[in-house]
C-alpha cells in the first residue's frame, strides 16, 4: 500500500510539472503547487557548464513579498527568512533572488528542496497581519518548552524515495510511547497536505506514529484535508487543543 501512494504521488508530479525552454540553457519549470495568490510556483533551471546548474526563482518571490506590503528586512522577518533558507540550503543575491547551485546528479533533490523553501517562504506573507507575531512553528516549539516536552527539531530524514524530508520536531520514544514524528502547519491547503502525506508515507522508520499540529485558530478547518490525513493514518491535532498536544506529546 506504501509503495503505491509513494509511486501515485511521484506519477502526479511528473504529470503536473510543466516546462518550456525560455532562452538558451535556460527552462521555465511549472509546478502543482500554489503561490499566495493561487497561482502555479514557477522556478527556473539553468545549465551553467556540465557541473554546475543554478535553480532559481527569478527573484519572484521576495519581490512579491515586498508588492505585498512585506518588509522583509525586520529583524523578525528577517531572521525567520535566513533559517528558512538555511534549512534548505537555498541562497539569495543582492538582487533577492533565491537560487540554489546543484550539478546534474543531485537536480532532482535540490529542487525538492527548492520548491519546500519557497511554500515555506509563503508563511512570511502571514506576518504582514498585526495579529501575528511569529511563525506557527516557534508558537508549537514554546509550547513544548514551557510545558517540558523535551524534542529534536528539524530532522534531515531519507525516504525510500531518495529524497530527503524535514521533520519539524521529534520525540523520542519512551517506555510507554513510540517514537513521535511532528510537522506543524499553519493552513491547511492541498499542496502542504499533499507533501506531508508523501513525505511520511516515505520515511522509513520504525516503531513511530505521525502527528501535524495544525493551526485551528487562526485558519480555517479543512475537513477534506483532515480526512486525507486519517485515510493515511496520519494523526492530526488542533493547536487548540493542548490538553490532547501535553498528553500526546510528554514522556
Amino acid at each position: 500500500m506504501i509503495k503505491k501512494i509513494i509511486n501515485e504521488y511521484i506519477k502526479w508530479l511528473e504529470k503536473n510539472f510543466e516546462y518550456d525552454l525560455i532562452e538558451g540553457n535556460t527552462y521555465k519549470l511549472s509546478t502543482p503547487f500554489l503561490d499566495v495568490h493561487n497561482d502555479h510556483i514557477d522556478i527556473y533551471i539553468k545549465k551553467i557548464n556540465e557541473d554546475k546548474i543554478i535553480i532559481s526563482d527569478d527573484g519572484y518571490f521576495l519581490r512579491d513579498l515586498k508588492m505585498l506590503g512585506v518588509d522583509i528586512n525586520t529583524p523578525k522577518r528577517k531572521t525567520i527568512l535566513e533559517n528558512i533558507l538555511n534549512s534548505f540550503g537555498v541562497k539569495k543575491n543582492q538582487f533577492d533572488e533565491l537560487f540554489i547551485e546543484t550539478n546534474l546528479y543531485e537536480l532532482p533533490y535540490k529542487k525538492h528542496f527548492f520548491i519546500q523553501a519557497l511554500l515555506s517562504i509563503t508563511d512570511l506573507y502571514l506576518l504582514s497581519k498585526p495579529v501575528v507575531f511569529s511563525l506557527f512553528k516557534e508558537e508549537v516549539e514554546k509550547y513544548f518548552r514551557t510545558n517540558n516536552i523535551y524534542f529534536s527539531k528539524d530532522i534531515e530524514i531519507k525516504g525510500k524515495s531518495g529524497y530527503s524530508h524535514y521533520i519539524d520536531f521529534l520525540i523520542n520514544p519512551s517506555k510507554n510511547k513510540p517514537e513521535r514524528l511532528i510537522k506543524t502547519i499553519n493552513k491547511l491547503q492541498k499542496d502542504n497536505i499533499s507533501l506531508t502525506i508523501f513525505m511520511y508515507n516515505d520515511i522509513i522508520r520504525e516503531e513511530n506514529k505521525k502527528y501535524i499540529i495544525y493551526n485551528d485558530i487562526d485558519s480555517p478547518i479543512n475537513e477534506e484535508a483532515l480526512n486525507a490525513l486519517n485515510i493515511y493514518e496520519i494523526d492530526p491535532i488542533p493547536w487548540s487543543d493542548k490538553a490532547k498536544i501535553i498528553s500526546t506529546f510528554s514522556n
